[in-house]
């Protein structure tokens, strides 16, 4: 009776198990890897316990044209399965990407050529670092970066050198950057519902933008239009199941547009290079595919033909001929921890 175990996070794919401490509350980690778990079934004892650990098999891959019989698996080793926090790929203007990957054991932003050669680890300050957006002036690489349970915006210059911290969190995500550099758009976790902020990518105080829940805000390519998706549910905090378009910065129309059930995966949706649709990922019977939603209405299209792995994110370079994509499994397995303490 000192406590009680539970699974948490800021979100499904990064849970973990703590042990809350009754009566003061006094929340601490048992454990500290990037698996996601679920379900705890606790011995008599309670010395031992069962959980289910959730780890994904996931590689980089680039398809020329978005042609899924043309796609090429890069050789980048497993970069991890984490996409509840928003995507996972960038491109920067020359043709080189920069991924959230785990090949060196520990979530870090990477910098690559789209062959997976030159390959440059970005970030090596032992916290998690994930959700990578490089600026159209290909100058900076905003991320997320998770530390001690906090979660907040930082910027690095594209050579890995001089991190700045933009936000204090506590629970910061879904990095975005306009198109004229100026601002980084940002979901904060911490209230009783999402919230959209932006804030200068030279740091500074942070706006909020919509008291409207939501998340995952991005703005369109001539910076006119917020696209950001939120669920339709009692609780806001529960998977998105609706595309919301409004104008950025001033009143005017509002669109909005249903996003189907994905199962394993959560939907992530950006623009399309031209502005004139939204792309988002739905997993249907194990397998990921891109959609497109036109902005001015009429039916979503199927963007790409995957027979098989889901999509965990996905980016298309500046010149539209390539779609880079991170593909892979999700593996389940039961798991026995014998000392919780």
């Amino acid at each position: 009776m000192s406590g009680v175990l539970v699974v948490a996070g800021s979100g499904p794919r990064n849970s973990q198990h703590w042990f809350v401490s009754y009566p003061d509350g006094k929340a601490r980690r048992i454990t500290n890897d990037l698996n996601a778990y679920r379900a705890i079934s606790l011995t008599t004892d309670g010395k031992k316990f069962t959980t289910v650990q959730a780890e994904g098999l996931v590689n980089l891959w680039v398809a020329p044209g978005g042609d899924a019989t043309k796609a090429i698996r890069v050789p980048t080793g497993n970069v991890g399965f984490y996409s509840g926090g928003g995507n996972t790929i960038s491109w920067l203007p020359d043709g080189r990407i920069v991924l959230a990957s785990i090949e060196a054991g520990n979530l870090d932003i990477w910098l690559m050529n789209s062959d997976g050669t030159n390959r440059k680890q970005l970030t090596s300050n032992g916290a998690q670092n994930t959700t990578p957006v490089v600026t159209q002036d290909g100058k900076y690489v905003v991320y997320v970066q998770g530390r001690d349970g906090n979660r907040s915006i930082w910027r690095i210059n594209i050579d890995g050198s001089k991190p700045t911290q933009l936000t204090k969190g506590p629970a910061d995500g879904f990095v975005s950057v306009t198109p004229d550099n100026q601002w980084v758009i940002f979901t904060s976790l911490a209230g009783q519902k999402p919230t959209i902020w932006k804030i200068s990518i030279d740091g500074g105080n942070p706006v909020q933008i919509t008291d409207h829940a939501g998340v995952a805000a991005r703005v369109s390519p001539d910076g006119k239009m917020l696209m950001y998706q939120y669920a339709d549910s009692p609780d806001p905090y529960a998977p998105p199941n609706k595309l919301v378009i409004v104008p950025f910065g001033s009143e005017g129309e509002r669109k909005e547009f249903s996003i189907p059930p994905s199962s394993q995966v959560s939907a992530t949706a950006q623009w399309s290079n031209d502005g004139k649709s939204i792309l988002y990922n739905i997993s249907k019977e194990n397998v990921g595919n891109l959609w497109s939603q036109p902005i001015n209405g009429g039916p979503a299209k199927q963007v790409t033909d995957f027979k098989d792995s889901l999509i965990t994110g996905y980016g298309w370079s500046g010149d539209g001929k390539q779609l880079a994509l991170s593909r892979g499994l999700l593996l389940r397995d039961a798991v026995l921890i014998e000392d919780g303490k």
